[in-house]
């Protein structure tokens, strides 16, 4: 299976451009936008903060995120790429449940014992017997439900067609 690429959006990489620049952990990063702060911005606080001799960038969020905050660290301390990452994948498995929304409440709506014997009771061509199907995907077909999967003595592709009662 291919991996899918993940092109971060332009706020992304602003934050893990501003990480490398200025040296900072991912609970910096964390920290500075749980503040609000704009990684634009860094390069004239960072100046400002050189100027009037007090302490670098990355002391600085600290200090701020105890005083607003009243605790040392943020409580999700992932990489901006970590969290987007699993944003996507959450979307992604939200639209294929969406996508599945009938199928799959129809087939939840089976009593566990039959859809065990069901799924154990298919016939492969490939064999020419009654096998179990494995890696199931369901569709609705005409009020009724489709199962689609692998044979597991064989792997070829098998289904099963569940009329509605």
């Amino acid at each position: 299976m291919k991996k899918k690429r993940v092109v971060f959006p332009e706020t992304v990489k602003e934050w893990i451009d501003a990480r490398s620049t200025y040296k900072l952990t991912h609970a910096q990063v964390e920290m500075a936008r749980e503040l609000g702060l704009d990684p634009k911005k860094f390069e004239g606080i960072a100046a400002h903060l050189l100027e009037q001799a007090k302490p670098p960038l990355p002391a600085f969020i600290e200090a701020s995120y105890r005083e607003r905050f009243g605790k040392n660290r943020p409580d999700d301390i992932r990489s901006v790429e970590l969290k987007l990452k699993a944003e996507l994948a959450q979307k992604e498995q939200k639209r294929t449940l969406k996508s599945l929304g009938k199928a799959a409440a129809k087939w939840e709506a089976i009593p566990e014992t039959v859809r065990a014997t069901l799924l154990e009771s298919v016939w492969c061509s490939t064999c020419m017997k009654t096998t179990t199907i494995t890696d199931i995907e369901c569709q609705t077909i005409n009020s009724g439900l489709l199962l689609n999967g692998k044979c597991t003595t064989c792997g070829s592709t098998v289904g099963r067609y569940i009329e509605e009662a």
